[in-house]
C-alpha cells in the first residue's frame, strides 16, 4: 500500500489548502518529497504560506472563544513562525 483516500471531506477547492495542510501536519521536508512527484505543489507554495497562517489564526481563534489557553497559545507560536 502506497497510501490512503479520504474522500469524506471532498469538495471543490483550491489545492493549496491541501499543501499547507500536508505542510502544517508534516512539514517542510515532506512536501518537497511531494513535489518532487507533483510539480504542481511548485505553484501552490505562496498560497500554501498563506493558508498556514491561517490555520494557526483560526486555531488562536478557537482557543479564544472557547477558553482554552493551550490553543490559544498553540496558535499564536505557529502565527509566529510562520510571519
Amino acid at each position: 500500500m502506497t497510501g490512503i483516500i479520504d474522500v469524506r471531506s471532498l469538495a471543490w477547492g483550491d489545492p493549496g489548502w491541501d499543501i499547507a495542510g500536508l505542510v502544517t501536519c508534516y512539514g517542510d521536508a515532506f512536501v518537497v518529497q511531494v513535489e518532487r512527484n507533483y510539480p504542481p505543489v511548485e505553484g501552490m507554495k505562496v498560497r500554501s504560506r498563506f493558508y498556514c497562517r491561517m490555520f494557526a489564526l483560526m486555531e488562536a481563534v478557537f482557543g479564544a472563544k472557547h477558553a482554552e489557553l493551550e490553543a490559544l497559545n498553540d496558535g499564536f507560536n505557529a502565527l509566529n513562525k510562520t510571519i
